[in-house]
C-alpha cells in the first residue's frame, strides 16, 4: 500500500464524499461529551498532528485492565453518538435525530465501515 501524503491521495481511497457529520468532530478542545468518555476509560490514547510518533509499552494496556469488563463503564453513563453527533449540529444551527441515529446506526455502520 502506498503512502498517503496529501488530501487527494486520500480522496481517491474512498468511494464516496466526506459525511458533513464527521467534520462535527474535529475540534480543538476536549468538550463535556468527550470527558465523560476520558474519564470513564480505563486506557486513553490521544492522536496529535505532528511527525513524532510514540512507542507505548505492551505493560500499559494490561496495567490498565484494559480487557477486564468488570472496569468498563456502564453505556447508560456515556453519551451516545447520537447524543455527540447532536451537540455537534447543535453548535453549527442544524437538527439532528439523535434518537435514530442511534436506533439506525448499527445498520448505518455495516454499510459505511468499509
Amino acid at each position: 500500500m502506498a503512502k498517503i501524503t496529501s488530501i487527494e491521495m486520500l480522496e481517491a481511497v474512498y468511494d464516496r464524499p466526506v459525511n458533513e457529520r464527521s467534520l462535527w468532530k474535529e475540534i480543538d478542545h476536549i468538550n463535556r461529551h468527550y470527558r465523560r468518555f476520558i474519564e470513564a476509560s480505563p486506557f486513553l490514547l490521544l492522536a496529535t498532528h505532528g511527525d513524532k510518533a510514540y512507542f507505548q509499552c505492551q505493560k500499559a494496556p494490561v496495567r490498565s485492565r484494559l480487557r477486564d469488563p468488570a472496569v468498563y463503564p456502564g453505556r447508560e453513563d456515556l453519551p451516545s453518538a447520537g447524543q455527540m453527533t447532536k451537540h455537534f449540529a447543535k453548535r453549527d444551527g442544524q437538527d439532528f435525530d439523535a434518537e435514530s441515529y442511534d436506533q439506525n446506526y448499527p445498520e448505518y455502520m455495516k454499510e459505511t465501515i468499509y
